[in-house]
């Protein structure tokens, strides 16, 4: 149960769809299939030596392959044998719901590209720069986010430092976080903005929506992203994205969430300082 509570849900309202649970990426593929075959075989059967110890790669023919099986156990342990147009059909029906399954939603993406700032950069013009960054707290069952907006002059307009529940791994965590912040950017009325984070499989992914365990929760980014006029997506080095580290590693100390309007946040200080330096030095 609790296992279940942690998927990550979509804000809006998505049709359910199919997904795999016994790989990262959500996608059923005949080799993963294949190996719980076995272990269910083994469990129930006992006859797991027997199987080929083929089974790679994928194709329609191991939908039959699987179904022979089911159909050759049921006769060997007592069953009746059926008329084989039924195998026939529950294999189409079978093969009809894989397809359907790997069918993807369509997702306009947003407009950006991958760089690798080494140090932070002010946006131009009207334009504002939203920096965020997560964190798994190992042994607290906790993860934590961190996210600054500032302007052309590094100065801070908002910024956010949150705790957050339990993830699978750091890259769910960032891709969570990344969507906090940009639903906190519009909560602050931010139109213009640049996202910057330095997970580059997760900024990837968020420009091209990939499928996976996760893409309920790019779907959400992507989707809020279209209330921006301006909305851009950059992958910089951790160097450049010190701010929103700092937050997050913050995070760790408190409840919840805390947030600063137009002021310097005090666990940030000593980053701030450094990117103010080097906008002055350039």
């Amino acid at each position: 149960m609790e296992a279940m509570v942690r998927i990550p849900l979509s804000r809006r309202y998505v049709p359910d769809v199919w997904m795999w649970l016994h790989n990262k990426k959500g996608n059923f593929s005949v080799r993963s299939g294949y190996h719980i075959a076995r272990m269910i075989a083994k469990e129930e059967y006992g006859l797991m030596e027997s199987l080929n110890r083929g089974g790679k790669g994928e194709g329609d023919e191991s939908v039959l392959h699987v179904m022979w099986y089911g159909l050759r156990n049921s006769i060997v342990y007592g069953g009746c044998i059926q008329d084989p147009t039924r195998l026939v059909q529950h294999a189409k029906d079978f093969l009809q719901e894989y397809r359907d399954a790997q069918t993807q939603l369509s997702v306009q993406t947003s407009s950006g590209s991958m760089h690798h700032q080494v140090r932070w950069v002010p946006p131009s013009g009207s334009v504002y720069k939203l920096n965020v960054d997560a964190t798994v707290f190992k042994g607290m069952k906790a993860s934590g986010v961190g996210a600054v907006v500032r302007n052309e002059n590094g100065e801070v307009m908002v910024a956010m430092a949150g705790k957050g529940s339990q993830v699978q791994d750091s890259e769910e965590a960032e891709a969570l976080a990344c969507r906090r912040a940009v639903e906190f950017a519009l909560e602050a009325g931010f139109r213009e903005i640049i996202l910057e984070g330095d997970n580059c499989n997760v900024m990837k992914s968020i420009l091209g929506p990939k499928s996976d365990r996760d893409r309920y929760v790019y779907d959400d980014i992507n989707s809020m992203g279209r209330e921006f006029r301006v909305f851009y997506v950059l992958c910089v080095k951790r160097g450049a994205n010190s701010v929103a580290h700092s937050l997050e590693k913050f995070a760790r100390h408190i409840d919840g969430e805390i947030v600063w309007l137009e002021e310097n946040p005090p666990p940030v200080a000593d980053a701030l300082y450094l990117d103010n330096c080097n906008i002055m030095n350039e």
